[in-house]
This record gives C-alpha cells, sequence and structure tokens, in this order.
C-alpha cells in the first residue's frame, strides 16, 4: 500500500510540475502588454502633438485626430477621413522620438516595434521607421504630413446585399 501511495504522489508532483513548466514556456512565448495609449495633457511639443495624434487614431475620435493637422492637408477636394484601420499601433510598441526643430519646421522620427509570435518556432521582431513633419503656426504644431501607421478610411463601406438563395 504504501508503494502504491508513493508513486501516486510522484505521478502527482510530475504532473503539477509540467504543468508550472507549461505555464511558464506560454508566459514566455505572448507577445509584449499592449501599450496604453493616453492623452499627454501638454500639447506645447512636436512630440506630444504626434503622439496625441497616434492616440486619437487609436481611439477612433475622427474630430481630435483632425485637430493636429494643418488645414491644408485635408485641402479643397480631399474629404477628411472617416475612420481608421490602426492594427499595427494594436499590435505594436510605439516610440516616439526627440524633435529636430528648426525655426517654425519640425521632424519628429517614431518607430513602430511589432513582435510576430511563432509559436514553438520562436517569434520575429520588425522594427519600423518613419517621420512626421510639423509646422509652427500662431504658436501652435500642426502635422503636415500623413500619419506613418495610421491607414484613413474615407466614405461608406459599400455592403453587399445578396438576395435570398443567390451567391
Amino acid at each position: 500500500m504504501l508503494r502504491q501511495e508513493r508513486t501516486f504522489w510522484l505521478v502527482f508532483i510530475g504532473f503539477v510540475l509540467l504543468l508550472v513548466v507549461a505555464g511558464l514556456i506560454a508566459a514566455a512565448l505572448k507577445g509584449p502588454q499592449q501599450q496604453e495609449f493616453t492623452y499627454m495633457p501638454d500639447e506645447s511639443s512636436p512630440e506630444a502633438v504626434v503622439y496625441n495624434a497616434y492616440v486619437a487614431a487609436r481611439r477612433h475620435d475622427v474630430q481630435r485626430f483632425l485637430s493636429y493637422f494643418a488645414p491644408d492637408v485635408w485641402g479643397k477636394g480631399q474629404t477628411p477621413p472617416r475612420d481608421f484601420y490602426t492594427m499595427e499601433l494594436e499590435r505594436g510598441q510605439l516610440e516616439v522620438g526627440t524633435a529636430h526643430i528648426t525655426d517654425d519646421s519640425a521632424v519628429v522620427p517614431v518607430t513602430l516595434i511589432l513582435s510576430y509570435n511563432r509559436g514553438l518556432f520562436g517569434s520575429e521582431v520588425v522594427v519600423r521607421q518613419a517621420q512626421v513633419t510639423l509646422r509652427r503656426e500662431n504658436g501652435r504644431w500642426y502635422i503636415t504630413t500623413t500619419l506613418p501607421f495610421v491607414y484613413p478610411q474615407f466614405g461608406e463601406v459599400p455592403i453587399p446585399v445578396v438576395p435570398p438563395g443567390g451567391d
């Protein structure tokens, strides 16, 4: 009886250790935690304007997003976006660099670090870099280019209607 009990406990402890190791491996293979996007309260720097534009895009706040752009970016005849595709922002880690300021112009480097989890076959890290240009008007910074890694969605997206029994 003692031998059977000892065997049971050895198997039980082995099983528990196996579960613990599996949990540790799963935690190690999990990608980076999702970045929390909150607005910066002070928008007096080009970096803060760029970062807050990303926050607005991520939150799908179209009006606030458009407020960070110079009026001529969405010029005559061009419709402003109604929403954004931000899948890359949601999957990656965004870094807004230090602005290079010359008079009333600025260039802000941005980096998006994407981690693709390949399960047991490892992971891949992709680093994408871009620049955002701004200009200062009446003491306020405005973005003068499109925002990298944010893809505007224009107009209405038609929903195909298929009649019953149709293909």
